[in-house]
């Protein structure tokens, strides 16, 4: 099988903000994403489709060879759907995760912020940077609920690496901003973040950790 790259943010544009408009608008990001129309309705699978729904993120092979679309819906009690297409290319949901729900991993989903999608353990499916007010983590598909963690970090925590025999030290802070590449050309999507300081590059190790392997500063 041919192993999908993410050299970047996925190439399907979401307009920013996140469709916080409605469900018209939010309608009006998937129609762009996708090749399917969509209405008000319960979807097949059970997501009950609001005024108030929120589009965050595309996730490329997510089942591959399908895109998912993470959605928010706002209105007590909170949850997020996780959509696709159908086998007739109409929408569905995948799965529906209540808000408190504590995944397989580590990671609680609560009032999250997605950030970018990339295949961060190179098996060619679709995964996820999440943050939260605790840190990050790193979500790919996997049961009961739809999503795994596969990658967990607190803020204030020291990521340790080496470039070229030198010892590294990335502080992963709150505020840093991420974009997503392959750097070492190994097949893994890379994170490149920025803070105050400067610049570093995280990949995941093994183990799942985050480790540094490039720094600069500003």
């Amino acid at each position: 099988m041919r192993r999908q790259h993410y050299p970047g943010r996925s190439k399907e544009k979401i307009s920013r903000p996140w469709c916080h408009a409605g469900l018209k608008a939010a309608c009006a990001c998937i129609a762009t994403l996708t090749t399917f129309s969509l209405q008000a309705e319960t979807l097949p699978g059970g997501w009950q489709l609001r005024s108030t729904d929120i589009l965050w993120q595309a996730i490329p092979q997510f089942t591959p060879p399908d895109t998912a679309y993470l959605v928010r819906n706002t209105v007590s009690p909170t949850s997020w759907g996780l959509l696709s297409k159908g086998p007739t290319g109409k929408p569905r949901a995948l799965y529906t995760i209540p808000n408190g729900t504590a995944l397989p991993g580590g990671w609680v989903m609560g009032d999250d912020k997605p950030l970018v999608a990339g295949d961060f353990n190179g098996d060619a499916r679709g995964d996820i940077l999440i943050s939260s007010h605790w840190g990050i983590g790193i979500l790919t598909e996997g049961a009961p609920h739809g999503l795994k963690t596969i990658a967990l970090e607190q803020f204030g925590k020291h990521l340790n690496g080496t470039q070229f025999g030198n010892a590294l030290t990335w502080n992963l802070g709150l505020h840093d901003t991420h974009r997503v590449a392959d750097f070492n050309k190994d097949g893994k999507s890379d994170l490149l973040v920025q803070s105050g300081w400067g610049i570093g590059v995280l990949t995941m190790a093994p183990d799942k950790t985050l480790t540094a392997t490039q720094m600069a500063a500003f």
